[in-house]
């Protein structure tokens, strides 16, 4: 992988002041449709006593300088307006999700991290939520894997904990949360990576992987992040037979 490019906005908090730290991370691409009002999403996180932070990583920036520094002014532009510290890396070359995601992974020490689509938008709301839950109540202060997914059959629960299972992979990858609401702990994004040479299967991959940490993921029921794209079952199926082969093999 290439050196990247760095761009870094620190803000004047200062972690000594709070007792948990939050990062979000959103890999992109220099040119996805939604990227401005992702970023802004982001921004405009409700935090209260969390140590925020934001990550981005944009790949595929070769020969698109006047669009990369529109981009940046713009992340100027919400850091000012909001005081969020923020740090981007600018790849020349196309990066797929999972190599972005552990860009990610690599360059934060925060207690959680929250993946983002570039995509997706974050409701206002949703970091300080799931961070409130998580320390309210000694039920839930032990989760390392959280997510959000609007549930009607148990509209009387707020939270519920999900065992991970192989079925979410295979049958019932619409009863696991989308991506885009995952929060991680820091002893879980340490200690895993998404798998880069598994294409669509990275997500899938990620799940069985989390169980050498966690059996279970914790579950807002609630929808906290507006889905642009929902997940394309027969796309996955019709991946190449050589990542369907590698991804049966190893996991």
């Amino acid at each position: 992988m290439e050196k990247p490019k760095i761009f870094e906005l620190k803000g004047n908090k200062k972690k000594i002041n709070y007792s948990i730290s939050y990062t979000a991370a959103m890999p992109c691409l220099i040119d996805d449709e939604h990227l401005d009002q992702t970023i802004k999403c982001l921004f405009k996180q409700e935090t209260n006593n969390i140590l925020y932070s934001i990550i981005i990583v944009i790949s595929n920036c070769n020969n698109s300088n006047e669009t990369i520094q529109n981009t940046i002014k713009k992340i100027e532009n919400f850091f000012y307006s909001y005081n969020v510290s923020v740090k981007v890396f600018l790849f020349s070359q196309r990066l797929n999700g999972s190599e972005a995601r552990n860009v990610c992974f690599k360059n934060t020490n925060s207690d959680f991290i929250g993946l983002c689509d570039s995509d997706d938008n974050w409701n206002s709301n949703k970091v300080y939520k799931e961070m409130r839950l998580i320390t309210s109540s000694k039920k839930w202060v032990d989760a390392q894997f959280i997510g959000s997914i609007s549930r009607k059959k148990l509209l009387k629960k707020n939270a519920f904990y999900l065992a991970i299972k192989v079925n979410h992979c295979l049958l019932f990858r619409k009863e696991f949360p989308h991506t885009s609401t995952w929060v991680l702990s820091k002893n879980l994004y340490s200690n895993i990576n998404f798998d880069n040479a598994l294409e669509r299967f990275q997500d899938l991959a990620f799940i069985l992987d989390s169980r050498k940490i966690c059996e279970k993921c914790l579950i807002i029921n609630e929808n906290l992040v507006d889905i642009r794209r929902k997940i394309n079952r027969k796309k996955i199926k019709l991946q190449s037979l050589k990542f369907s082969l590698k991804f049966c093999s190893d996991y």
